[in-house]
């Protein structure tokens, strides 16, 4: 337990005070005012009734003086702010690394990418937190590093800026041995992390078929041009791929082929018929997770006109 308002032990000071106090006014207010009289065979009935109820009388009081304290030390823990991690979550200082690699887009079973399922997890964590918890959200890619802050919302809307991107990745430094760091990926692609990190892995396996390399190279015969195309399947079923390759002008190229799982498909295109300027490759396969590996560009130089 921790308090937020005061120390453990000023709490626990003031929760003993205030038992005590409430303890001796209740009996400061039963005492009974003394009084002589002549006789007590008028008061015989009422002294006998009062001797059965002695025992409901006892008991009233104890009630009513547990009642009296719990009232007390409920207004002390309301100054106090006392917290329990089992029931309010842990607090104190909380990094949220999320992954930002562009892998991070592909689509799991449920249809949702691995980035919804990761900001998902994220808000989990702060919500799961305690009320005191300051929080600090980054990424890989370097886009996003917010200073610690306790406000919810906005580690929320920092957490909802976040996008995957192509980008060299990086773990954000943290000289805070104390603060709780989370890393959520996929697996990918984990950069080197600090020993006390936590990892937390939003993947599944999924069908990915996607461009391995795509570039123009020369050809044996003088002012002429191939395209070398790699397009690899990632995934553990045979696919049915389309290849389209287009430029401005009227060349394209058209195929279709099986890839097996865990291989690569490689072809050199001959360019003859392609004018010149920029070309674009894209593929399609059904099922695939990831459409942002499905398409890629390059350069044919022009023709020289005679």
């Amino acid at each position: 337990m921790r308090f937020l308002a005061l120390s453990p032990l000023a709490a626990t000071l003031l929760a003993v005070l205030t038992t005590l106090a409430l303890v001796a006014m209740y009996f400061l207010k039963l005492r009974r005012r003394r009084m002589l009289i002549a006789s007590s065979m008028l008061w015989s009935k009422v002294l006998a009734r009062h001797e059965e109820r002695s025992l409901w009388e006892t008991l009233r009081r104890i009630l009513s003086m547990l009642l009296v304290v719990i009232i007390g030390l409920l207004m002390v823990f309301a100054v106090a702010r006392p917290e329990i991690s089992g029931i309010n979550g842990p607090a104190g200082r909380t990094m949220i690394v999320l992954d930002t690699s562009p892998s991070m887009s592909a689509r799991m079973n449920d249809g949702r990418t691995r980035w919804q399922h990761a900001v998902d997890m994220a808000n989990a964590i702060v919500d799961s937190s305690g009320s005191g918890s300051e929080f600090r959200i980054a990424d890989t890619s370097g886009q996003t590093d917010t200073p610690y802050s306790s406000d919810r919302n906005e580690a929320k809307q920092a957490i909802r800026t976040l996008q995957p991107m192509a980008a060299t990745s990086r773990f954000p430094e943290s000289e805070d041995s104390e603060t709780k760091t989370y890393f959520i990926s996929d697996g990918v692609a984990i950069p080197a992390l600090p020993p006390s990190a936590l990892k937390k892995i939003v993947y599944d396996t999924a069908r990915n078929v996607a461009i391995t390399a795509f570039e123009v190279r020369g050809s044996s015969a003088p002012l002429r041009y191939d395209a070398f195309l790699e397009v690899t399947n990632f995934g553990n079923d045979t696919s049915k791929t389309t290849i389209q390759i287009n430029e401005g002008g009227k060349g394209q190229i058209r195929r279709e082929v099986e890839i097996l799982p865990q291989q690569s498909y490689a072809e050199t295109f001959d360019l003859a018929s392609f004018e010149g300027g920029g070309l674009r490759v894209a593929i399609q396969s059904d099922g695939d997770a990831l459409p942002s590996d499905d398409i890629a560009y390059t350069y044919l130089p022009l023709r020289k006109k005679s």
